[in-house]
């Protein structure tokens, strides 16, 4: 329970209030004299107190400061943001190179990495030495920039802007470019660092008045929605934190499912719970806290947009680079005991341990429940797919070769030196074996991956549950597909980043045997730099999760193809197909196998390229057959991530009430 005072009324009263604050979390003054006249009298509940005060508020400036000149002032560019990615400096490097009559000047004030000589681009200052608003009104910019991309930065390093008057320039598309968008107040620069550098170029020099319009935008921003907004998030920031279940993820920098599958998590949970993100790379730690009191109706699922709902709260370079011998970790034990006290963390759930072992064994230690979910197979191989050197499926147990130091299994692109697997993979197992005894709740998004577990680990027979990942997007309308016809080919999309362990060898192969062009390849996505998948098929780009129903309708495909010659854990593709009703085409193995097998709705074909050929070929042949795939997705009740999210609840209410 929560009590906020606002005057002196409880002072006035006859009776005592002991018992009230005694059982309250936390008591909320608006200034700092009603906080003192309550404490004379009760002050052993001091450490119970928050004051917030109204001034905390952002108000757009009455009127524009009259000390900025942009005809005849040097242009000044306040960069107001960590960079502490190689793109982001990068960028402005580059976009600093073009102005080579040196034109304007950059500031910079944030974490910056050591990395990166700032200096030599502008003025730098460390934000612990000043007070930033002091600072920033000392420096008095033109613009704020917003440039960098891997952490985006938050609405609120936009409305503290413009709370000083100041207008934004921002790159990349997200939230904070959708509200210059909407509410002007800045302006909108391309990605490209030449052409961003003569947008800029154009308002500094030739059109000054653009600049003034775009400042007096800000005059006229109605902030109520905004404080309304960000008080729920302060207070809720400031003292509910420490009162409520603060439930840590943990996971490596990347993206794709196990994203996903956090966000969705966060996003019907965050009303109940509030999560941070520790984000692991080889040297780096992320810390972030979820914004769960923002909008939630136009997210769109990409990478940009899922960073927008996220305060990133601290950023750590640390000396050591990860490895996967367990004596060098120690300076990421550290780190992670920090964070867990610091933000009173009540529960851990490891979405991935990649980059980060120590943090079981310090939860354990700590006292916290452990939540471990089997995205993939990295705990039975740190190849984590499971497929050798000569792109065989090993179940995780090392096949034989005469050369044992130079058939390294396969590994996708990565920073990371790895061992010699087969002869790491006793060690790899037996240091498993401890994290797993640390965890009180072991999850994997399909039975096939718990079997392939259980096959590698015995001991977990009966301690892995089974939680499908969810699926369900703006419309379930589902497409329709076309019939198929003799003297029309069989057209298959085939979507997402064809790496080899996502079969592009395969579907090489497959198609070579293709000498009638009986099958119209489409893909949706990408493949390694030395294939020409245009040679086989009609390529159609990269694409974003949102695009994923307009593009299939486009195309019109009879299937979708998913080829991973791997064992998928669970595989968003399928759900994504069946739930706009195309059926698949897929390998006889994993996630694919199982659900295929247990709904239908799909075809199964043959490891061997020759025999899948033949196989598809044969039952396009009937188009009862193939009516008969469709009526059966359209059968299929795929679970939505609402319904996802309220297994997860329930285990994390058991954890954290387990005593």
């Amino acid at each position: 329970m929560i009590i906020s005072i606002y005057d002196e009324y409880y002072l006035n009263l006859d009776y005592e209030l002991y018992d009230v604050f005694k059982n309250v979390s936390r008591i909320i003054f608006n200034t700092d004299e009603i906080h003192d006249k309550y404490m004379d009298i009760y002050g052993e509940f001091k450490d119970k107190t928050w004051i917030f005060k109204q001034e905390r508020l952002l108000q757009a400036p009455s009127e524009l400061r009259s000390d900025i000149n942009l005809k005849h002032d040097r242009p000044r560019i306040l960069i107001w943001d960590d960079i502490i990615e190689n793109k982001d400096y990068e960028f402005i490097r580059e976009l600093k190179s073009y102005d080579v009559d040196d034109t304007f000047d950059f500031y910079f004030i944030g974490k910056i990495s050591d990395e990166y000589n700032m200096e030599e681009l502008g003025f730098v200052y460390e934000t612990n030495k000043y007070d930033e608003i002091t600072l920033v009104e000392k420096i008095n910019p033109h613009f704020i920039g917003m440039y960098t991309k891997e952490v985006q930065p938050t609405l609120h390093s936009l409305y503290r802007a413009w709370d000083l008057g100041i207008p934004v320039f921002r790159i990349y598309n997200g939230r904070v470019a959708n509200k210059i968008k909407s509410k002007g107040g800045g302006l909108i620069l391309d990605e490209d660092p030449k052409v961003a550098y003569d947008r800029m170029q154009q308002i500094f020099m030739k059109n000054v008045g653009l600049y003034e319009l775009t400042r007096k935008e800000i005059l006229d921003i109605d902030f109520s929605p905004i404080n309304k907004d960000n008080i729920m998030w302060e207070v809720k920031s400031k003292y509910l934190t420490f009162y409520e279940n603060n439930i840590l993820m943990v996971i490596h920098k990347g993206s794709g499912g196990t994203y996903n599958t956090s966000f969705d998590i966060m996003q019907y949970a965050g009303s109940k719970y509030n999560f941070y993100f520790l984000i692991n790379d080889v040297n780096y730690v992320y810390l972030l806290k979820f914004n769960y009191d923002r909008d939630f109706n136009d997210y769109t699922f990409t990478r940009e947009d899922f960073k927008d709902y996220f305060e990133l709260l601290e950023t750590w370079h640390l000396s050591t680079s990860f490895s996967f011998t367990p004596e060098n970790l120690d300076e990421y034990e550290k780190l992670y005991e920090y964070v867990i006290k610091k933000y009173n963390i009540n529960l851990i759930h490891i979405q991935h341990l990649l980059f980060s072992h120590r943090i079981p064994q310090v939860a354990h230690n700590l006292g916290l429940k452990i939540i471990l979910s089997l995205h993939d197979f990295y705990y039975i191989c740190p190849a984590y797919n499971l497929v050798d050197n000569n792109l065989n499926f090993c179940g995780g147990k090392c096949t034989p070769t005469e050369n044992i130091c130079e058939d390294q299994c396969t590994i996708g692109k990565s920073e990371i030196e790895y061992p010699i697997l087969r002869i790491f993979n006793d060690s790899w197992k037996k240091q498993n074996r401890e994290i797993f005894k640390y965890c009180d709740h072991i999850i994997a998004p399909s039975k096939s991956t718990r079997d392939i577990y259980v096959d590698n680990y015995p001991e977990l027979e009966d301690r892995i549950d089974v939680i499908g990942h969810g699926y369900d997007y703006i419309t379930d309308e589902k497409i329709d597909l076309p019939e198929l016809c003799d003297d029309k080919p069989i057209r298959i999309l085939i979507p997402g980043h064809l790496s080899i362990v996502k079969g592009i060898n395969y579907i090489l192969k497959l198609k070579s045997y293709d000498k009638d062009n009986r099958l119209e390849l489409h893909f949706m996505g990408n493949a390694p730099e030395d294939i020409d998948l245009s040679e086989i098929g009609v390529v159609h780009g990269i694409y974003e999760r949102f695009e994923f129903r307009s593009l299939v309708e486009e195309i019109n495909p009879h299937f979708i193809g998913i080829f991973s010659i791997c064992p998928e854990t669970f595989c968003y593709t399928l759900s994504e197909s069946w739930y706009y009703g195309v059926p698949v085409i897929c390998m006889n193995i994993g996630a694919l196998k199982e659900r295929v097998g247990e709904n239908g709705g799909g075809l199964i074909i043959p490891e061997d390229p020759k025999e899948a050929y033949d196989t598809i070929l044969e039952f396009c042949q009937d188009n009862a057959k193939y009516n008969k795939l469709k009526g059966e997705v359209l059968d299929i009740d795929i679970k939505d991530r609402k319904t996802m999210v309220s297994e997860y609840i329930n285990i994390y209410d058991e954890q954290l009430n387990d005593e």
